[in-house]
């Protein structure tokens, strides 16, 4: 499957490795290809929003960490709230796919929702590390010279 992305007059290419499983012998070979095909869209546009809110949330927490920089602890927080946000959203777009997976007889295998599945975590990871790091900047502030 290949999806076209059009930004910035350029045109990108990604090639989307899927496999598909089919446990499901009662229908007719055209329908479970029609099937197969909208399990795959939905799957890839999915994890494509996920993707994006995942971006997002990473870009917030970079903000935060330049606002704990310059010791605005309160304006990283409201980055970081605005972060987790972004990552809940995520994290239920994933739970969502993996609940439709675990029901349905047709399971579509995706490297790209693997990719951002990891890519959650991650995330997920700077999110709690930044938060510390506002507890620990506040307790240590520099001198006044």
């Amino acid at each position: 499957m290949i999806a076209v992305i059009w930004g910035n007059g350029a045109t990108m290419k990604i090639t989307v490795n899927t496999s598909v499983y089919d446990w499901s012998k009662s229908r007719k070979s055209k329908e479970k290809g029609v099937d197969m095909q909208k399990n795959m869209e939905h799957t890839l546009n999915l994890t494509m929003t996920m993707i994006l809110k995942i971006g997002s949330a990473r870009s917030m927490i970079a903000a935060a960490l330049a606002e704990i920089a310059a010791y605005r602890y309160e304006a990283a927080r409201e980055k970081l709230r605005q972060a987790e946000t972004e990552l809940l959203t995520a994290q239920r777009l994933q739970v969502r796919r993996l609940i439709e997976n675990a029901k349905a007889q047709r399971f579509v295998h995706s490297t790209l929702f693997m990719n951002a599945q990891s890519a959650l975590v991650n995330v997920m990871g700077e999110l709690q590390m930044t938060e510390n790091l506002i507890g620990a900047f506040e307790r240590w502030e520099p001198e006044a010279a």
